[in-house]
């Protein structure tokens, strides 16, 4: 019979992400890590690795729990109808986190007499939750589990539910423990998680000893290899060094294109099947012979020539597109990666050699294939740039040309070199209500970055500039929906939403918690395409700052 001292509890669970939080020390945390994951029995070892990593199901898992912070607070309500609005309100107010307010509304409740909740039984209760349509049962539901959970236990499960650990545990701490508490290489322990997206199952098979060599399994996409930013051309060299190679940084949606035969599937950067939603795309690979999985672009396309991130807009959120969308609205998918071929995994194997694989894959006719250029010198970079942006598109990607695919990572030798104007990827975290013409919308919105060392969103501006009158109405809806709490002018929101932003300036600021503050910051556009997980982080803002200020960051040899 479980306990609560039992491995396999919840409430060892939250002990162990209490250990995590009190310390800021990499080698604390991955003894905390060790301890724990050697402890837990085999049933129990992959939710809780999936749960430390802040996710309710594996990365490779396209589930979702479509809760947010008003399903949350009605569960709570429902299963203390004591609360009042009044008390909710200052709880989250002294918080700002979902799980120490759930925590501090839950005091003194419970648990209600029984068997103290397992993780498998964690488990159930998503299942559930994903299964379950609509609010009103997913409060319910969570209301029925919250009844069994004391304040430690409710604090704990509300984190892995919403995905917001928090407890500064990065996938590659994750992996470290993982390794060390199974005595298996830390480089077979991330070459298995990088291939399967579900580090739980590979920490299983690590324990009983039966992690094989690395396999590219098809249809299920890998985390994509993202890019720092370079703040000019010569910043660029400094940090690659010579030669490089450059491509065009196109205006559209990253994906990946998964081919078997005569089936071929499309995957988002957020790893979620989009292949219903570009059937132009899909037909023509269809009939191509190979089996490969690409990294590259969704464009809106036309006459060959690539077109403005607004028209390919157009066909988002369409799950079937009609013949009349499809015409006025023409996507391709444009190819600059080979991430496998044939039975062959080329995520290790250095950029020169993907791309030689990538141009003899057999492709359709038509631009697929990107275009990649050598540059010997920052002079040579720059007019290759100017180039890239004469054709409309935003700017280049740098590249190293022996560059293995960092999966998942913002590695240092794939570099973006946009505009001179500079953009983030930040997340709506909170909006207020506007004035005379635009009282009735939500239109500021105050927007964070993430800081990779705690795992929090830290605030860096707001902006009300940039989206059209449209686009505001429907963001205002999504706000409403994703509202945490309802302070009257201003709502603290769920972070799910990200923008690109614009900015004249990065200045130092005591006004935001990142320590930092754009200057004449604008919306760009909204990024669909993109998770909170995958925008922006404190670290790219350091080492905008230390740029503008001279510092820039060190030269690096290229691999």
């Amino acid at each position: 019979m479980s306990t609560p001292d039992a491995p396999d509890s919840l409430d060892a669970f939250a002990r162990a992400l209490e250990a995590l939080r009190s310390t800021r020390a990499r080698l604390e945390k991955r003894q905390v890590l060790v301890d724990y994951l050697r402890a837990l029995p085999d049933d129990a070892l992959p939710l809780a690795v999936t749960y430390l990593g802040g996710r309710p199901f594996p990365r490779g898992d396209g589930r979702t729990l479509s809760v947010g912070g008003a399903t949350l607070i009605a569960a709570l309500r429902a299963a203390r109808p004591e609360l009042t609005d009044e008390t909710i309100a200052a709880a989250w107010r002294r918080h700002a986190d979902a799980s120490d307010t759930a925590a501090e509304l839950w005091a003194g409740a419970g648990p209600a007499a029984g068997i103290p909740l397992r993780l498998a039984d964690v488990s159930a209760t998503f299942e559930a939750l994903s299964a379950a349509r609509g609010p009103r049962a997913k409060s319910a539901l969570l209301a029925d589990g919250f009844r069994r959970m004391d304040e430690r236990a409710i604090r704990a499960f509300v984190k892995a539910m919403l995905g917001e650990a928090r407890v500064g545990v990065q996938e590659q701490t994750l992996e470290d423990g993982v390794a060390h508490a199974t005595g298996q290489p830390i480089e077979a322990v991330r070459a298995a998680n990088r291939h399967r997206a579900d580090l739980g199952a590979v920490a299983l098979d690590a324990r009983h000893d039966r992690l094989e060599p690395a396999r590219f399994t098809y249809f299920t996409p890998v985390d994509p290899m993202l890019a720092q930013a370079a703040a000019d051309a010569a910043d660029a060299v400094r940090r690659l060094g010579a030669p490089l190679w450059a491509e065009d940084k196109y205006d559209g949606i990253r994906c990946q294109l998964h081919k078997v035969g005569g089936d071929v599937r499309l995957f988002s950067r957020d790893r979620r099947d989009v292949t219903a939603q570009f059937p132009d795309v899909v037909a023509a690979f269809a009939d191509m012979p190979g089996r490969y999985a690409l990294d590259g672009e969704i464009l809106g396309m036309a006459d060959g020539r690539a077109l403005p991130f607004l028209r390919l807009q157009q066909r988002l959120g369409r799950v079937a597109p009609t013949d009349e969308v499809l015409a006025a609205h023409p996507a391709a998918f444009v190819a600059f990666d080979c991430l496998a071929h044939e039975e062959t995994s080329l995520l290790d194997a250095p950029l020169r050699t993907r791309r030689t694989t990538l141009e003899a894959v057999g492709l359709p006719p038509g631009p697929v294939l990107a275009p990649v250029w050598s540059a010997a010198s920052a002079e040579a970079l720059e007019d290759l740039f100017r180039a890239a942006q004469a054709r409309g598109n935003e700017g280049l990607m740098v590249k190293a040309p022996d560059s293995p695919y960092a999966s998942g990572r913002r590695g240092a030798q794939w570099l973006k070199l946009k505009r001179p104007l500079e953009t983030l990827d930040v997340v709506v975290v909170g909006a207020e209500w506007g004035h005379g013409k635009r009282r009735a919308v939500l239109s500021d919105l105050t927007f964070a970055v993430r800081d990779e060392a705690s795992g929090q969103l830290v605030t860096i501006g707001k902006a009300y500039n940039g989206l059209t009158d449209a686009e505001i109405r429907a963001m205002t809806e999504r706000l409403v929906a994703l509202t945490l709490e309802d302070q009257g002018h201003y709502r603290t929101v769920r972070p799910e939403i990200v923008l690109e932003v614009a900015f004249n300036h990065l200045q130092r600021s005591s006004r935001h918690t990142s320590g930092y503050a754009l200057r004449f910051p604008r919306i760009v556009r909204v990024r669909p395409d993109r998770s909170p997980e995958s925008a922006s982080t404190l670290a790219d803002v350091e080492r905008l700052a230390a740029t503008v200020a001279g510092a820039g960051p060190p030269a690096t040899e290229p691999a």
